[in-house]
């Protein structure tokens, strides 16, 4: 039986906004992978409030995040990758820029990755996000 990987998705919400990024390096193979909010992978001895703060920061460059509540989980299966269980969250953040770029680098040490920032209304966020990382969007206006 194969390992069910888990997953960590981020909402850092503000009113009725949602954090959203898209990747800037057009020469960066995920490029392709559209309109995302900060997410990722629980390393192994991690909870998963734990990750997503992690994830959520390293992602974005922002401090101060903070977990508002647990949202759900869902199941996705991708076609040829191993299953995963992924914990969405509602966070905050004290103070963020309108528009901002970060780089992130995988495990500190991996390819940059530039990720533009910038906020958008949660109605219109929602269904343009990929991987249906919009699942539980709506849920942060409640």
């Amino acid at each position: 039986m194969a390992v069910t990987v888990e997953k960590v998705v981020a909402y850092i919400a503000r009113e009725d906004e949602l954090l959203v990024f898209l990747h800037v390096d057009d020469r960066d193979p995920v490029l392709e992978s559209g309109l995302q909010v900060p997410a990722g992978t629980v390393e192994p001895g991690e909870e998963p409030a734990e990750a997503v703060l992690r994830e959520a920061a390293e992602e974005t460059g922002l401090g101060g995040l903070e977990i508002l509540r647990y949202l759900g989980s869902d199941e996705p299966r991708w076609p040829g990758a191993l299953p995963q269980r992924r914990h969405f969250f509602q966070l905050s953040v004290a103070d963020a820029p309108e528009v901002w770029e970060h780089v992130e680098r995988d495990g500190g040490d991996g390819p940059a990755r530039p990720f533009r920032l910038f906020w958008m209304s949660v109605d219109k966020a929602a269904p343009l996000l990929a991987a249906g990382q919009g699942l539980f969007a709506a849920l942060i206006r409640s």
